[in-house]
């Protein structure tokens, strides 16, 4: 199956070691992730709002 790197366990903050081929993201994928979450939360975010709004239900205070 798979296998620990062990360059999880020595990571240091004051002498952390070059990460390995793969662990780092480029740009443009982390700008995609981040685009991809912001759509994706902004339907349950956008239809939870609308309901605080027309309801005053006790336990929504609560959430």
């Amino acid at each position: 199956t798979g296998s620990v790197d062990a360059w999880l366990f020595t990571n240091h903050p004051m002498a952390s070691p070059p990460a390995p081929e793969g662990y780092i993201w480029s740009l443009g994928l982390l700008y995609l992730v981040w685009a991809i979450a912001i759509v994706v939360l902004y339907f349950p975010s956008r239809w939870y709002a609308d309901l605080k709004a027309r309801r005053t239900d006790w336990w929504l205070t609560y959430l």
